[in-house]
């Protein structure tokens, strides 16, 4: 080079000549030799290379005199706990010449995370499965009460529990502990209930009912059909049992059960129904019973037994209250004619 100065970066030693000329072009020279002096070859070498989560491991250092490491430590060695995957730095030093040089290692923390693999919600009274993802161990708490050492279990709460999961997984012949939990929701079930439009329970052989359900967002009625209205027809008693699921796919289910009455006992006739008036009808046991005329009344039951004989005369201006009679269907039949009035009476408690 030319100038005053010069910069160079020798690596070995070296002998460096300076030649200089004045105005009068007079010249003279000069040499100097610059000794080099070689950086240490630093090494940094951990005894585990990977480790469990803030586990520890021991990285010494050779190949200088002194060391100062990116922990503070001033030592050859250096204990670290890594909370993570972490890439430390020694630099070493000659003593006698300063020179130095710096080393770079990583140790890996091995973090084991679980998962829980199954549904977060069950419903009361059911039952449902959870399980761990593959590890070498597990330990299932509820509260700090151990449940099961399985890689899962089948669990039924009553009420919303966190399931607390513990697993020991092995990498690289590293074992550490990890694990998880999960929340369970207990929903409750649907209350569900039914009823016969028009409280029709109570029907004659040869009719039908309409059966209703409430309670869920969709129904099941066994061996009938589906929807939360269903139309029945049965030849005898009959209980009908519906299936209602809720918004979160719970089941409950309700019953109902229909009555089926022959409705005979007595020859029907149209002549006289004209001539009598019951009200309310249906009714819950207690109605009137009124009429234009003199009537001698008999009131027969589902099996053709006479229950009550009423008089309609003008000493009760044609009209009698009736009360206390037990659910069913009842016929009024004349007593003097001894023929039925063409008048069914529905008695539904």
């Amino acid at each position: 080079g030319t100038g005053a100065s010069i910069v160079d970066t020798p690596s070995i030693p070296t002998s460096y000549q300076v030649v200089g000329t004045n105005s009068f072009n007079c010249a003279s020279q000069i040499q100097q030799i610059v000794i080099v002096y070689p950086n240490p070859t630093v090494n940094a070498i951990p005894n585990r290379t990977l480790v469990c989560l803030n586990g520890p491991s021991t990285i010494t250092a050779t190949g200088a005199n002194t060391y100062v490491w990116s922990t503070g430590a001033l030592t050859n060695t250096t204990l670290v706990f890594p909370p993570a995957t972490t890439v430390y730095t020694v630099t070493g030093t000659y003593t006698n010449s300063g020179c130095s040089s710096s080393k770079t290692v990583m140790v890996q923390a091995y973090t084991p995370v679980t998962g829980i693999n199954g549904p977060t919600a069950v419903c009361i009274g059911s039952s449902i499965t959870i399980s761990s993802a593959p590890a070498n161990s597990y330990t299932w708490t509820v509260g700090g009460n151990l449940l099961s050492n399985q890689a899962s279990i089948v669990i039924g709460p009553t009420l919303n529990t966190t399931y607390m999961l513990g697993t020991t997984s092995t990498s690289n012949n590293v074992s550490c502990v990890g694990g998880n939990s999960v929340t369970i929701q207990v929903n409750p079930l649907p209350v569900v209930t039914t009823s016969a439009v028009a409280n029709r329970t109570l029907i004659c052989k040869g009719e039908s009912a309409d059966l209703t359900a409430s309670g869920g967002i969709s129904y099941n009625w066994l061996f009938v059909g589906q929807g939360s209205i269903v139309t029945v027809s049965p030849q005898n008693h009959t209980t009908y049992t519906v299936q209602g699921t809720d918004a979160n796919g719970c089941m409950n289910t309700a019953t109902i059960t229909v009555r089926v009455s022959a409705c005979l006992g007595v020859e029907e006739t149209n002549g006289s129904a004209n001539h009598i008036s019951i009200y309310p009808n249906p009714n819950n046991g207690e109605f009137n019973i009124s009429s234009k005329e003199d009537l001698n009344l008999v009131l027969i039951n589902e099996l053709g037994q006479v229950v009550m004989e009423l008089s309609l005369n003008a000493g009760n201006n044609h009209q009698v209250n009736v009360k206390g009679l037990s659910e069913g269907i009842y016929i009024i039949s004349d007593k003097t004619k001894n023929t039925a009035l063409n008048q069914k009476i529905i008695i539904q408690n």
